[in-house]
């Protein structure tokens, strides 16, 4: 009698994954937005599918050492250089003004419909060898190719939203080609099966664009548990140091003014209060100097920008992680850095700011003070300094939390909501 034979396996979900974005270098190690997208490609691999990774740039951060066989042995990873951009596109030295800051963006928005122009023509023709089962895109500037590419493969189009584009860059005054940015924008939403914001005021301005609700999920961003693993419990410093960590890309709404204040209240409190702010950025320059002025540049240690594989080392040496954010810039944004503080099991204060009390809750599992309180930035450091056994329970607590925040539990949420719409759509 003839045995049957054993089931076959389903061949694995091949993705491509799109990155049409010319300000995320696949290869970067310092970006926040080339970390998210490196691993995102490498959680959905760890589930069993395979990704093929579209960017439009490559970058050189990690091209030396970034090992494509993390992701997937068979993975056939592409970007496309830019094509050279109008010199009015180029960013100048300072913001022009007026007429010149108009010229400037209308020239950077013709540059980058050139750079779609050409994604879309080469990842067309590398596709035709091999058809995807699903395409998952991170939203972009004028990214057309996003849903002329679901069109011509009829597979399900999933788009991770980080910023709607007619806002940010009417916010940050570089939106140019206003309505074929808005034309564009909305097929893009209109024409995904899933749409993927990292934070629930980014659903809300989507859903304010009368896109259908229930294929819109908020995916907060996650976090590798592995490389941001706690270390031994911190105990006092023998010579008194408390030190005050803060990761960031040095942007005006990330409120170093208000930690630079809350420092200067608390120095005759803590003898041993140290800042070391890690990254680099634009805000950098000025931030020394009013360290000077304020008289506490002996207590703050600039790292500058490093890799991104060197954080975790520089956070587990600080008794305190704060994120103290101020203004109405970027609410929509999930700060990557809160669950990166959470899985290293670091106590953590931060503003109540934009969606972060979504994610942390005062007295549970950080200590959240008003935005641009100084005053109250300040009290809650000294509560932590002197109840650091408090200080443990709330990250504890953080820490669990977190566990279910990795970047593949992230992945296969996204899947098992693709799943489930695509059944919703059927039986409807």
């Amino acid at each position: 009698m003839t045995q049957p034979s054993p089931p076959t396996a389903p061949p694995p979900l091949r993705i491509a994954y799109l990155l049409a974005d010319g300000g995320v270098p696949f290869f970067d190690s310092r970006k926040g937005a080339s970390i998210h997208a490196r691993a995102m490609a490498r959680a959905f691999a760890d589930e069993g599918c395979e990704v093929t990774v579209f960017a439009l740039r490559a970058g050189n951060g990690l091209a030396r050492h970034f090992d494509l066989r993390e992701i997937k042995r068979s993975t056939l990873t592409r970007w496309f250089h830019e094509r050279v951009m109008n010199p009015l596109g180029r960013r100048a030295r300072g913001r022009p003004a007026g007429r010149a800051a108009g010229r400037a963006n209308l020239a950077a928005a013709w540059g980058v419909l050139l750079w779609q122009a050409d994604f879309l023509r080469q990842t067309l023709a590398s596709l035709h060898r091999g058809p995807p089962d699903l395409l998952y895109a991170r939203h972009a500037w004028l990214a057309f190719p996003y849903y002329r590419l679901q069109a011509r493969f009829n597979v399900p189009l999933l788009v991770e939203v980080n910023a709607l584009q007619t806002i940010e860059r009417r916010a940050r005054g570089q939106l140019a080609l206003a309505r074929l940015t808005g034309s564009i924008e909305r097929r893009t939403l209109e024409r995904a099966a899933l749409l993927l914001p990292v934070t629930a005021e980014l659903r809300r301005q989507i859903l304010g664009l009368g896109i259908e609700r229930e294929k819109v999920v908020v995916t907060p961003n996650g976090v590798d548990l592995e490389a941001f693993r706690p270390g031994p419990p911190a105990e006092p410093s023998p010579n008194g140091d408390f030190v005050v960590g803060c990761a960031s890309s040095f942007k005006p709404y990330h409120g170093h003014e208000v930690l630079f204040e809350a420092a200067r209240r608390l120095e005759p409190l803590i003898p041993g209060l140290k800042l070391r702010l890690i990254g680099g950025g634009p805000e950098g320059r000025r931030l020394r100097g009013l360290a000077e002025t304020l008289g506490i540049a002996p207590r703050v240690e600039f790292t500058g920008a490093v890799d991104h594989e060197r954080v975790p080392e520089l956070l587990r040496g600080c008794d305190v992680g704060v994120t103290p954010y101020v203004g109405d810039q970027n609410l929509y944004g999930c700060p990557m850095k809160l669950v990166e503080y959470m899985a290293l099991k670091l106590p953590i204060v931060s503003a109540a700011w934009g969606d972060i009390p979504n994610t942390l809750r005062h007295g549970e599992t950080a200590l959240l003070h008003a935005p641009g309180d100084a005053e109250a930035l300040a009290a809650a450091l000294l509560e932590i300094h002197r109840d650091r056994a408090a200080a443990r329970r709330r990250a504890e607590t953080a820490y669990a939390e977190v566990q279910e925040r990795s970047w593949r539990a992230t992945a296969r949420g996204i899947l098992d909501q693709m799943n489930a719409r695509r059944a919703q759509v059927t039986a409807g």
